[in-house]
């Protein structure tokens, strides 16, 4: 109707209801794609679109078909901070706290090594959510230094990250002692 299109309406109902939904939580969306979040994985799904202007919001189009909702798949990915991407530096007795926040869909699976090593479950506690993972040993020593991956996996792809791990501690023992040329 003669004045400028400012936005569009996107509604959403379950083929079994007669009701109506917005699908985002913005007033008007400013975009001619869209995608719809919050909907059930399987569930089948009717569409419609009304274009707003300064007088009002127009009558719906609706979209042609039945759309069945499907879980997003995103691959795995790690976001490493900045600071974990230099070599990470703990005094012994100190705990070393890893925290690394991760993305995929579905929630990837999370598993962490350490070079040369298979199980850290007795060492290290391992804390994992959808969204990060947390590596944390409490009392640290000497045989905590090395390279620390983290691994997620899903059915989408899979992502690495390394940290590399420095523990300070005051020097051992001497080893090998051996007197040589002892005079009097």
């Amino acid at each position: 109707g003669g004045a400028p299109i400012i936005g569009y309406v996107v509604e959403c109902r379950k083929t079994d209801s007669n009701t109506w939904m917005r699908t985002h939580v913005e007033e008007v969306i400013h975009i001619t794609e869209w995608t719809a979040t919050e909907l059930k994985a399987g569930a089948e799904y009717y569409f419609q679109v009304s274009a707003v202007n300064i007088a009002g919001m127009g009558d719906p189009a609706e979209v042609t078909g039945v759309v069945t909702a499907k879980d997003m798949q995103v691959s795995p990915t790690i976001e490493l901070d900045v600071s974990l991407r230099r070599v990470v530096i703990v005094r012994a007795g100190q705990p070393l706290r890893l925290y690394v926040p991760i993305h995929g869909k579905p929630t990837p699976e999370v598993w962490w090594t350490k070079e040369g090593e298979e199980e850290l479950t007795n060492r290290a506690t391992i804390n994992n959510t959808p969204f990060s993972s947390e590596f944390l040993i409490d009392d640290t020593n000497r045989s905590d230094v090395g390279k620390y991956t983290i691994t997620l996996k899903n059915e989408t792809g899979v992502a690495q990250a390394t940290v590399s791990v420095r523990i300070l501690d005051t020097p051992g023992k001497p080893r090998k002692l051996r007197a040589k040329d002892v005079s009097a």
